[in-house]
């Protein structure tokens, strides 16, 4: 009885397996353009200044983030581990703040605020 199920779930994967990528090729140009782009991932959304979106919790968690690495790191010192760490986290904070701002000058990447094409 055993053999016989495992036989059928057999047959069952093997035609499964046989029409899902003819399946997924037919849905594929459905899926590809819903919204507006590719995917229906590249378009605008309209402005969200409330809630947890505010800018205002935005920074707060910033600046509260920077606060608490620079409290821990000072607090524990660099002889404990944890204040190791805190040390740590303050240079990976910083290096990683330098590489953006560069990057981002260096790609140029148009913002937002520069235009009102999401596909530029």
């Amino acid at each position: 009885m055993k053999e016989v199920l495992i036989r059928i779930l057999a047959i069952f994967a093997a035609a499964i397996d046989r029409r899902l990528p003819v399946l997924m090729t037919a849905l594929v140009p459905f899926c590809t353009y819903a919204g507006s782009g590719l995917f229906g991932i590249d378009h605008e959304l309209p402005l969200d200044q409330n809630g947890i979106w505010a800018r205002q919790y935005q920074t707060g968690l910033e600046n509260g983030v920077i606060a608490l690495e620079v409290a821990g790191s000072l607090w524990f010192g660099n002889d404990n581990e944890l204040g190791h760490t805190f040390w740590q986290t303050i240079d990976s904070s910083a290096i990683s703040g330098i590489g953006a701002t560069v990057l981002k000058y260096a790609f140029s990447r148009p913002r937002p605020y520069q235009g009102n094409n999401p596909n530029a």
